[in-house]
C-alpha cells in the first residue's frame, strides 16, 4: 500500500522516488521502517545500491522484516544513528513500546520518562560508512 504514500502530509515521496530512477546510491537517514528505502531500491539503477540507517531498534526490526518480506536484496540496513563524526556508542532514548516511532537521541518530555530506556548506540558518519560499506 506505499503507492499512496505520498499523496498526503509526505508530499515530496513520489519526487524523490522519482529521482531514484537511474541513480546508483539512495542514502535513507532515519528509514523508519523502510518507507522510502523500499520503493526506492525499486528505482534505483541496475546494481544500484540503498543504504538505510536507522537508529531506533524497534523500527530497524520491522525494516529488516520489511525488506526479507518483500525480497529486496539491493538493500543494506544499519542499526545506527548518523552524525558527522564517528562514536562507539551515544546516549539514545528508546520508547519501551516497539511499534513507536518516537525514539531518538532526546526525551520527547520529562512526564513520559516511563516510556523511554536510555540506551547506547553507535554513531557513524557518512563519510567513514563510505569508504567502508559496499
Amino acid at each position: 500500500g506505499w503507492e499512496q504514500f505520498g499523496d498526503r502530509h509526505n508530499w515530496a515521496f513520489a519526487r524523490c522516488i522519482e529521482s531514484c530512477k537511474g541513480e546508483s546510491v539512495f542514502l535513507d537517514v532515519g528509514a523508519h521502517v523502510g518507507l522510502y528505502s523500499l520503493p526506492a531500491s525499486r528505482a534505483v539503477a541496475a546494481g544500484g545500491r540503498v543504504f538505510a540507517f536507522e537508529p531506533s531498534r524497534g523500527s530497524y526490526n520491522y525494516l529488516i522484516k520489511n525488506i526479507a518480506y518483500n525480497g529486496f536484496t539491493n538493500i543494506s540496513a544499519h542499526n545506527v544513528a548518523v552524525a558527522d563524526s564517528e562514536a562507539p556508542g551515544v546516549p539514545f532514548y528508546e520508547r519501551t513500546d516497539p511499534d513507536s516511532a518516537t525514539s531518538g537521541l532526546t526525551m520527547r518530555t520529562k512526564d513520559s520518562e516511563e516510556r523511554y530506556v536510555l540506551t547506547q548506540i553507535p554513531q557513524v558518519s557518512l563519510e567513514a560508512s563510505a569508504t567502508t560499506t559496499t
